[in-house]
């Protein structure tokens, strides 16, 4: 959260305090509070909060809006097209894995994601939108977060001791 915002910062030109919290609700509650004035949250955890009017969703960090709440417009929507904080999910495998095994994995795991209850029921309804990228696709999404990511770190000044 901390890149994100040192990112979004110096993309709209204003210096946010980064004011790190334990987790999630505690973060919430600070918001809520008005202990701080934003905070980076996921969909899932804080849509009832959202829906009841008590926060108030700026802007989604995916690459398009989310399911859970299409009302709220995406950070590139809003003219922040370099500010994207998707989470995802993924497998890996050693490197050396036969390719066949590899295949046949993805399309295990593709059938499972595409079967409509699935979807629905564990992933949709808890937030997690399933892309189905296949293997090349997953590698080349790792390779340019991890470029992405170390612009971030290089704005935000963050080093390791």
């Amino acid at each position: 959260m901390h890149l994100l915002s040192a990112m979004l910062g110096n993309k709209a030109g204003i210096e946010l305090l980064h004011v790190p919290y334990k987790g999630i609700p505690q973060m919430m509650t600070a918001v809520l509070t008005g202990e701080v004035q934003l905070a980076w949250v996921g969909v899932f955890s804080s849509r009832n909060l959202v829906q009841a009017g008590r926060l108030k969703a700026l802007g989604f960090g995916g690459t398009k809006r989310a399911s859970m709440m299409p009302q709220v417009p995406t950070l590139a929507e809003l003219g922040y097209p370099e500010v994207e904080a998707s989470v995802w999910y993924g497998l890996l495998a050693p490197a050396g894995t036969p390719r066949p095994l590899i295949e046949r994995i993805y399309a295990d795991v593709l059938k499972i994601i595409q079967d409509p209850e699935f979807r629905d029921r564990e992933m949709l309804a808890r937030g997690y939108e399933p892309s189905g990228l296949g293997p090349e696709e997953f590698a080349a999404l790792i390779l340019r977060e991890t470029a992405s990511r170390a612009v971030m770190v290089k704005i935000s000044g963050a080093h390791v001791d």
